[in-house]
């Protein structure tokens, strides 16, 4: 006996895994920005048929699909995923490597995140994690390291924003690197420094600097 055909329900028949046949139903129309449209409803017909009428009064009203697409993607989408994304949209950077090297670490730790529940306060505890790590040479990331990956963090939800996949950005400060280097002056060096100090009376002969800074080679 044929079955009941019923408008703007669409079928599909599938085995389940103990060899059953089984019809899975969608809703399918042409909405009112003559965009076709296709709703997973399960197998149960009656709550296809409700379904269906949902929709149907949805988009008597111009109800927003893509929108609610673009929502339901948002809500799904990894960091790991996402991360993905970045990368291949920038495969032809020239750090590419190493932005491959930093996105390791924060997949680590965001990886299964919502990407809108990456907040300030989730990027916090990644640095207290982050800097409790031991690296290959047996110790904890350096501060010029961590900066690169929480650049690329925030390069990642810059995209993010721009791209409406979350509504704001987390704010990410890097950390205050250290720079500056300590090193001694060349015998030559300090004779230039001590001639250059026309106010001391007397000056240190060469033998002086000799005993100061060591013999010249």
């Amino acid at each position: 006996m044929p079955r009941k055909k019923h408008h703007h329900i669409a079928t599909q028949e599938y085995t389940t895994q103990d060899a059953k046949q089984r019809l899975q139903y969608y809703v399918a129309f042409r909405d009112w920005k003559q965009v076709r449209r296709r709703f997973p409803c399960g197998d149960n017909l009656r709550f296809a048929l409700k379904e269906r009428d949902r929709r149907l009064v949805q988009n008597a009203q111009r109800f927003d699909f893509d929108r609610e697409q673009q929502e339901q993607e948002r809500n799904h989408l990894t960091f790991a995923e996402w991360a993905q994304t970045w990368l291949t949209l920038h495969a032809n950077k020239r750090s590419i490597r190493r932005d491959h090297y930093s996105a390791r670490s924060l997949t680590d730790f965001f990886g299964e995140d919502r990407l809108e529940d990456v907040t300030t306060s989730r990027v916090a505890e990644y640095k207290l994690w982050r800097g409790q790590q031991i690296t290959r040479h047996k110790r904890p990331p350096s501060i010029a390291r961590m900066n690169r990956e929480l650049a690329l963090l925030r390069s990642m939800f810059i995209l993010a924003e721009q791209g409406g996949k979350i509504d704001r950005r987390p704010v990410i400060h890097l950390e205050q690197e250290n720079n500056k280097r300590t090193r001694i002056a060349s015998p030559e060096e300090l004779a230039q420094i001590l001639d250059a100090m026309p106010t001391m009376r007397a000056r240190p002969s060469s033998c002086n600097v000799r005993q100061v800074c060591g013999p010249t080679r």
